[in-house]
């Protein structure tokens, strides 16, 4: 009996020796791959290189957004509707009854600038990295948001070091983190892919080396707003929030092209706003 558990322990031992012998081989493995760039990445290729713009920060709080601010004269109004309403832009003149009188708006499409050429030039930042595929509804505050990504950046054992900047960007989409030393960026762009728990989630983000450019000979042209109409001739003939709301009815209804109204901005005459267009995310 003591032979037979002497055998017993010797191959349990021998089979111990074998697994970890295995196991050193493959950790031994994945670590050459990663140095070789050849390792297991995530759900798709990365980038070699990331841009985001613009480079520097919009000046004011928060974080920098793509926004278009378009100025608005007295008495005029920006109607926009859940589908596009041609037909009210190809009747040029419309006919509001207001309590005892009649206004008279002129409607036509909205066309905003937009870019028709422009030259781009970048170049990397060498300790700056782009961290991207942020999700919504983390239901976190934007510091929180960037202490998860700093915490979990940091660490040595994740290719990470010490943070000494950072910002967020598009909203919460993306995040720059600066870092004190070179070659952090590069050991975390060859893992590429990352699971960082954020909130309740665990999150798959990527890390691409960051690049900062600048826009040079820019052309501008002109594109349609897909569903935006612009009214003029709005008189003050009552207070703004009642016009806005005799408006909104009158421009529901399909008699007139109408449709079913998504926003609506009035300037009263004597008077200047801005329109400001920010476009969305997904």
């Amino acid at each position: 009996l003591p032979q037979e558990a002497c055998r017993v322990l010797e191959a349990a031992s021998a089979a111990t020796r074998r697994a970890k012998a295995a196991a050193e081989e493959r950790v031994a493995g994945l670590r050459a791959a990663l140095r070789s760039g050849t390792g297991p990445r995530g759900p798709g290729p990365l980038p070699r290189l990331a841009l985001v713009l613009p480079a520097r920060p919009a000046p004011g709080p928060g974080p920098p957004h793509l926004r278009l601010r378009l100025p608005l004269r007295g008495g005029s109004a920006l109607v926009t509707f859940e589908d596009w309403r041609g037909q009210l832009v190809r009747q040029p003149q419309h006919e509001v009854q207001v309590e005892d009188c009649r206004l008279r708006l002129g409607a036509r499409a909205l066309h905003l600038p937009a870019p028709l050429a422009f030259q781009l030039s970048g170049r990397p930042c060498g300790r700056r990295a782009l961290v991207s595929g942020m999700p919504p509804g983390l239901g976190l505050s934007a510091d929180q948001l960037l202490d998860k990504l700093e915490l979990f950046f940091c660490k040595a054992s994740r290719g990470g070091g010490e943070v000494t900047a950072r910002e967020l960007l598009l909203g919460g989409r993306a995040a720059v983190l600066d870092f004190a030393e070179d070659g952090v960026v590069d050991r975390l762009y060859r893992v590429g892919w990352f699971q960082v728990p954020l909130g309740k989630r665990t999150v798959t983000l990527a890390v691409t080396p960051h690049v900062s450019g600048e826009v040079s000979n820019l052309e501008l042209g002109h594109l349609q707003a897909p569903r935006t109409v612009l009214l003029s001739g709005v008189a003050d003939v009552m207070e703004e929030s009642t016009l806005r709301d005799v408006l909104e009815l009158h421009f529901q209804r399909p008699s007139c092209g109408g449709g079913e109204v998504e926003a609506l901005v009035y300037v009263a005459p004597g008077r200047q706003g801005y329109a400001l267009f920010t476009p969305e995310i997904h």
